[in-house]
């Protein structure tokens, strides 16, 4: 008896060359949610010396792949997120061959799995992408035991043969002789009987197949991270205030500006491949910074000016997290600031244009 179960699944998203994408919150995802596949072969003889043979070959092949050609563009206001990943895979064989009835044979049960499961994302050169949050993941099951099953049985019962065998045995005779009796003497003599052989089956219980899973993220593309702004706030005559990116309040005869920091505004940028493979030359740009910092009062209220940070932390230590097997690490990432129109530094402007 044979089981065969083949599975062919590929889940793929291509974000072509020169498109747009912009939202509050953009997804990118190729996923599979829920793969299963099972074999179960059985085979059972009752004939003498017959052959029972199960096998019940799986092979499973998955893929989910993401590609951000060049010239491509997404922009999100809040958080990008693109995953190419593989959950809830369940595959097994199982083969199970028997000879019953009180007869013998042989037996070969084969439980054979082909799992290979594979998930990757390609930013490829040229591309950007850009949100305050930057979350990309790769990622294929890893733990073999739970996913991947192989079960074979070959069950014989113990049987017993019959065969008639001539065999030389020493027996009692007795002869009766008149007026004496009986007389006994023990001679060898030649005589059939049934001899009892217990015979077991040949048995032979064979596991075959493969596990791979793997997953990849090369990123050659641009990402800006985080909020590229420049805060201004404007006192207006009448004392109302016009801001972006500045909190303040007006306290009696004065406008109190709370302090001014790029940190806040810094975002984070996450690559995860567990276990597998990061390649690439892309850079990441940490935003995190101000391009110019302006303040304007034409009111009369005398202007409390706090700490101004117009930059978040060194590139170098960016809010960029980066997850995989450092054997198959060949990335080579730049982490860089942007301040804005090549500017070396942010610029801070203050302008009190009233005599308060």
């Amino acid at each position: 008896t044979k089981s065969t179960t083949t599975v062919r699944s590929h889940t793929a998203v291509d974000i072509g060359a020169d498109a747009s994408l912009s939202g509050d919150q953009v997804t990118v995802h190729a996923e599979i949610i829920r793969l299963a596949a099972d074999g179960d072969a059985k085979s059972t003889t009752l004939a003498l010396n017959s052959h029972s043979e199960a096998e019940a070959p799986v092979d499973v092949a998955s893929g989910t792949d993401i590609v951000v050609r060049g010239g491509a563009a997404i922009t999100a206001a809040q958080r990008l997120e693109i995953v190419s990943r593989q959950d809830g895979v369940d595959t097994n064989s199982h083969a199970d061959a028997k000879i019953s009835g009180g007869v013998t044979g042989s037996l070969k049960a084969t439980a054979n799995n082909k799992l290979n499961l594979d998930s990757n994302v390609d930013i490829q050169a040229g591309s950007k992408l850009t949100a305050h949050d930057v979350f990309i993941q790769a990622e294929s099951p890893r733990d073999a035991s739970s996913i991947w099953g192989r079960d074979a049985v070959a069950n014989s019962n113990t049987v017993v043969t019959w065969t008639l065998n001539t065999v030389d045995k020493l027996v009692q005779v007795g002869t009766k002789i008149p007026f004496v009796g009986w007389f006994f003497k023990w001679v060898h003599k030649l005589v059939k009987e049934w001899i009892p052989k217990i015979t077991n089956s040949t048995v032979d219980a064979v596991y075959a197949g493969s596990f791979n899973s793997s997953n990849s993220i090369n990123m050659d593309g641009d990402i800006f991270e985080g909020e590229a702004i420049s805060p201004q706030l404007t006192i207006n005559a009448d004392g109302s205030l016009d801001a972006t990116g500045i909190t303040a309040q007006v306290v009696g005869n004065e406008v109190d500006v709370s302090n001014i920091n790029a940190a806040e505004f810094a975002g984070s940028v996450v690559l995860s491949s567990p276990s597998g493979a990061m390649s690439g030359n892309g850079t990441i740009h940490n935003n995190g910074a101000f391009a110019t910092v302006t303040i304007v009062n034409n009111s009369s209220l005398d202007l409390k000016i706090n700490d101004i940070t117009s930059t978040s932390l060194d590139p170098a230590e960016a809010g960029v997290q980066i997850e995989g097997d450092p054997s198959q690490d060949t990335s080579s990432f730049s982490v860089v600031s942007d301040l804005g129109s090549g500017q070396s530094s942010p610029e801070i402007s203050i302008q009190n244009n009233t005599s308060s």
